[in-house]
C-alpha cells in the first residue's frame, strides 16, 4: 500500500468515525432540544448542522491561514470553480445539502437510531455504483460482492419474521432515500475534487443550511435555545463539515467508489454509540444484519491497493 493510498484511508475512515457518530447525536438533539426539552423540529436541526459546518470550518480556514503567513509553512492552492465545476457543485449540492439532511433528519426523528446507523451504509453502495455505471471508475468483482452483502445487511435489517416479509419503518425509508443524495453527491464532488477540499465543505454547509433556515423559518418553524443552537452548530462543523472535508482530500487519492469502501464503517460507529447513548435494544435481528453488512464492508474495503487513475485533477 503506497503512501497516497495510506493518507487517502485515514481520510476516509476518520469522515467515517465523525459521520457515524453524528447520527445518534443528532437523534438526541431531536429528542430532547426541542422547547421544554420535547422534540425539536427535523427541518431546523438539519438547517443547524450544515449552518455549523460552513462556519465551523471558515473559522478554521482562518486559523489556517494565520498559520501559513509564516514563511516556513507552504500555502495551499486550489483551482478556482468555473464552467462545469459550478454544474456538479450545485447539482451535488442540492442532493446532498437540500434534500438528504431534511430526509436524514425525518428518518431519525422516526427510528431507532441504531437501525437507521446500519441502513447508513448504503450510502457506499451508492457512491460505488453511480462511480462505476457513470462515472467510469475502474472496479472488480470483490468489490462488487461487497456491495452485494452491504445491500444484503439492509434487506435483513428489513425483514419481519412475523409477517412472512421486508418492511421498514418510513423513517428507515427516509434514511435509506438520504444515502442516495449522498452517494449523488460524492461522485459529483469527486469531479471537483481539486477545488479545494475546505472551501467546497464551507460553501455547501453555509448556502444549504441557510436555504433550509429560510424554508423552515417561512413555515413556521420555530428555533430551539441557544444552548441547543450552539450544540447543533458544534456536532454540524464535525459530523458534516469536518467529515465532508476529510472525504474530499480522500477522493482525490482513491476516487469516489474506493473512499466509499472505507467511508463505509460508517453505520458501525453510529449504532455501537447509539447502544449506550441512547439505550436501543440489542436484537437478534440487528445482529444478523450487522453480521451480513460487517462482512460485505470487509470484501469492499480490503480488495488491496489499486488506486484509479485521477481523472478529476
Amino acid at each position: 500500500m503506497n503512501g497516497r493510498y495510506r493518507i487517502g484511508v485515514a481520510h476516509a475512515l476518520f469522515a467515517a468515525a465523525l459521520f457515524g457518530c453524528g447520527a445518534p447525536l443528532s437523534k438526541l438533539l431531536l429528542d430532547r432540544g426541542g422547547p421544554g426539552g420535547g422534540t425539536l423540529d427535523p427541518l431546523i436541526l438539519a438547517a443547524l448542522l450544515y449552518i455549523g459546518s460552513g462556519l465551523g470550518l471558515l473559522a478554521g480556514k482562518g486559523l489556517v491561514r494565520l498559520v501559513q503567513k509564516t514563511p516556513d509553512v507552504p500555502v495551499a492552492t486550489d483551482e478556482p470553480l468555473r464552467g462545469q465545476a459550478w454544474f456538479w457543485f450545485l447539482f451535488g449540492t442540492a442532493c446532498s445539502g437540500l434534500l438528504a439532511p431534511p430526509l436524514l433528519m425525518w428518518g431519525l426523528a422516526h427510528s431507532a437510531a441504531s437501525e437507521s446507523s446500519l441502513l447508513l451504509s448504503l450510502e457506499s453502495a451508492f457512491t460505488a455504483v453511480l462511480a462505476w455505471g457513470l462515472f467510469r471508475e475502474n472496479w472488480n468483482g470483490r468489490v462488487v460482492l461487497g456491495i452485494l452483502f452491504v445491500v444484503a445487511g439492509a434487506a435483513a435489517l428489513s425483514f419481519q419474521p412475523g409477517t412472512g416479509g421486508f418492511h421498514l419503518s418510513w423513517g428507515a425509508l427516509a434514511v435509506a432515500a438520504s444515502t442516495l443524495g449522498w452517494g449523488i453527491d460524492n461522485n459529483c464532488t469527486r469531479k471537483i475534487a481539486r477545488c479545494g477540499a475546505v472551501r467546497l465543505a464551507v460553501l455547501k454547509g453555509l448556502g444549504s443550511g441557510l436555504l433550509l433556515l429560510a424554508f423552515a423559518l417561512t413555515l413556521g418553524k420555530s428555533l430551539p435555545s441557544p444552548a441547543v443552537i450552539a450544540l447543533a452548530l458544534l456536532l454540524g462543523t464535525f459530523s458534516i463539515g469536518l467529515c465532508l472535508a476529510q472525504m474530499i482530500l480522500s477522493m482525490r487519492a482513491l476516487g469516489a467508489a474506493r473512499m466509499a469502501a472505507w467511508f463505509s464503517p460508517a453505520p458501525f460507529f453510529g449504532a455501537l454509540l447509539s447502544f449506550p447513548l441512547l439505550h436501543d435494544p440489542l436484537t437478534a435481528r440487528f445482529l444478523l444484519a450487522a453480521g451480513i453488512t460487517a462482512f460485505g464492508l470487509w470484501l469492499h474495503a480490503t480488495e488491496g491497493p489499486q488506486p484509479p487513475v485521477d481523472k478529476a485533477g
